[in-house]
Order: C-alpha cells, then structure tokens, then sequence
C-alpha cells in the first residue's frame, strides 16, 4: 500500500483521474505543482496570517524533518558537537534545528563547496567537504572525540555505516535520509556494542505534524529559525524546469514555485 500511495496510486492501485486515457498521478498524494487538491479536514493546517506562504511551504516537509530530527530524535543539548551529513533543504534544516537547541559546534558535511556560505548563514560553525577524508576531518574538529550527535540526512545506506565511525562513544547517530526500501544498512555489531553508540531512525516531524508546523511557523516569526533564508530561488510555475534544474545541482538551498 504504502508503495502505490508514494507513487501517487490509491491504496488499490488506481488513479482517482485520468486524460485520454493515462493516469494522472499526484506524487506522495500533495499535488506539488497544483493550484488546487483536495485534503481531508484533519490534514489542513491553519497558518498564522504573518506567516508568508513560500515560508509555510518550505515548513511542512524539509524543516519540519530536520529540525524535528535534531530536536527530538538527536536530542541535541547546549554544548553538543554535531555533524549533520548533506547540506540539502533536510540536512539544513538539522543545521538550524541544532543551533535552536544550543549545540556548541555544528558541522555541515557536503560534497558542494557552493553549500558553505548558505550552511553558516543558518548556523553551521564548520563546513567539511564531502570526500574520502571527511570523516578524520569531523574527528579532528572535535577534538579527535567525535561527534555527540551525527544526522545522516542523504539517505545513502553506505554514507550511513560509514559516518558511525564520526559518532563519539555513548553518541547517537539519526538516520534521517530515506534510502531505496530495497536497500540495507548494514553495521557490526560487536562494535555497536563496545561503543555504546545509538542508531534511530526519524520520520517526517517526529512528532504531532500539525503541533510541529505551528511551532515552528512560531520561531520563524520570534527569529529563531530563519526559514526564508533557506530559500534560495523563487520561479513561476511556467519556469518549473529552472526549479528542477536547481535541484539537480545539488548548489542550492530550497526552490519556491510560484504561482501568479
């Protein structure tokens, strides 16, 4: 079931709408590029009228994410060291959600150097290239302790087992990335053990979705999480191309889609 509704089926395989005879699909059931769908009541959030909606956009999925795995899958606490592994609008988010929890050190991990200066705009206080020495790096940036807290937000299963490694004994490391579900993350066991580090997963907000929105639309209003500035470029819908293309770039931070 889950797999038809991620492809933007219903749960018994058909489409709600069709033309000439091809589906017409809606990807994880949201209508991204719609000017209009159709939600359940209880699905409908009600937005503070001070909250600009390219903010409350970018709200309810990327930063909801990361700064709901920050918050209450990292337990992240004043002074923590933290690594958050790829700068994308997810792992950004857990740049902010850690600053917002007091984290002495926040690193930004990335193979896009272009990432930098967005990642210290919201709160990264290091900024480590994405190669194969990057984990020695995050190591040497902690004072060869490691990470307390490491939020792998990629989703690639072997960038996961890897980045354990950057996770100081007694530490936590947050799978926040979603890999493929024919995919596996595989760890030692004997080491996991030793080192008393722990592994969890984070889905969505990890928690009340419609408490989290109106939460965070509230630090974004008091200044505390500066959503805007995670958005790097507004586009028409007629110009939705120019939004894919940013994305694929991996250079930069969210795309609004507009519509006029």
């Amino acid at each position: 079931v889950t797999q038809k509704i991620w492809t933007g089926y219903m749960a018994d395989g058909t489409s709600r709408i069709s033309r000439s005879g091809q589906p017409i699909l809606h990807y994880s059931g949201i209508s991204t590029w719609a000017d209009h769908m159709v939600v359940p009541a209880e699905c409908c959030q009600i937005l503070d009228p001070e909250v600009p909606y390219e903010v409350a956009a970018v709200v309810g999925c990327a930063v909801a994410t990361g700064v709901g795995a920050a918050l209450h899958r990292g337990d992240i606490k004043p002074g923590d060291r933290v690594a958050v592994v790829g700068a994308g609008g997810v792992g950004l988010s857990a740049v902010m959600g850690a600053k917002m929890a007091g984290a002495e050190q926040i690193i930004a991990v990335d193979r896009e150097l272009a990432k930098k200066q967005l990642s210290m705009d919201l709160g990264a206080t290091d900024f480590v290239e994405a190669d194969a020495q990057a984990i020695e790096r995050v190591v040497e940036l902690t004072a060869g302790r490691g990470a307390d807290v490491v939020l792998e937000a990629i989703g690639n299963t072997r960038l996961q087992e890897e980045w354990l490694e950057a996770v100081r004994p007694g530490g936590t490391m947050v799978l926040v990335g979603v890999p493929s579900t024919s995919d596996s993350t595989k760890f030692i066991s004997a080491n996991l053990i030793r080192s008393e580090k722990t592994i969890k997963g984070s889905y969505y907000a990890a928690r009340d979705p419609g408490q989290a929105i109106d939460d965070l639309c509230t630090a974004y209003l008091d200044g505390r999480l500066p959503v805007d500035r995670l958005i790097s470029k507004r586009v028409p819908i007629e110009q939705v191309q120019d939004a894919l293309d940013a994305m694929l770039s991996g250079t930069e931070g969210r795309t609004v889609i507009t519509f006029e």
